[in-house]
């Protein structure tokens, strides 16, 4: 993150968005907004969603049946990626679902710990797929919340930057932000983003000119 109208994503069991402006404008469901909290000069909102990872972790362990287990085994991948490849092969609305991903609360915009998951359209016929795509769509949607709060008071987010573990892992799920978000994204190559910029802090906090030590 260099410059206003960039949104960073840490994606992880949980997704935070970090954004910096010139502007200090308290916007609802917003978790925090710092002066110099980020960046020199500039103004850091904080937003985010309390299970991403975390969501599709609980779907993988609570909703898949035996027979995709087994397939998964057969052609040794995981159920990750045989579910990511069934899902992708699925058009757009295929699933007929609408998915909340309040299954752990809600931070942006509600900020209540106590709503719960919705998932409406289910029949007989929805198969694990379909359904596993619906809880990736409902945590893009989410973000689009998001995002749309934002602009809605004059914060435009112009680019996206992905960071974090999930980012390299799922191809459907990036491809899924592009589509919904309608927005640039940049996918960072370094997939430990946050430890490498936590180390780099520590190493700077510990320096000699800055009143810090380093052991050796």
């Amino acid at each position: 993150m260099s410059q206003p109208n960039e949104l960073v994503m840490v994606m992880g069991t949980s997704t935070c968005h970090l954004m910096v402006h010139d502007k200090e404008i308290f916007l609802p469901g917003i978790s925090g907004v710092v002066e110099d909290g980020i960046l020199p000069g500039a103004f850091a909102y904080e937003s985010g969603q309390v299970a991403v990872g975390d969501l599709f972790a609980y779907f993988i362990k609570n909703h898949v049946p035996s027979n995709v287990v087994e397939e998964s085994k057969e052609r040794g991948v995981s159920i990750f990626q045989l579910l990511e490849e069934q899902a992708a092969a699925l058009q757009p609305g295929e699933n007929q679902l609408v998915v909340l991903d309040y299954h752990n609360g809600n931070r942006t915009p509600y900020v209540n710990g106590q709503l719960s998951g919705v998932v409406v359209g289910e029949t007989l016929t929805t198969t694990t797929a379909m359904l596993y795509r619906g809880y990736l769509e409902s945590v893009v949607f989410a973000t689009r919340v998001i995002i749309d709060l934002y602009e809605a008071h004059g914060l435009q987010v112009q680019r996206l930057i992905a960071t974090g573990g999930i980012p390299q892992k799922n191809k459907l799920l990036m491809q899924l932000y592009a589509d919904i978000l309608q927005k640039e994204i940049e996918v960072c190559v370094e997939q430990q983003v946050p430890a490498v910029g936590a180390a780099i802090l520590g190493a700077t906090a510990a320096a000699p000119e800055n009143g810090g030590f380093i052991a050796y």
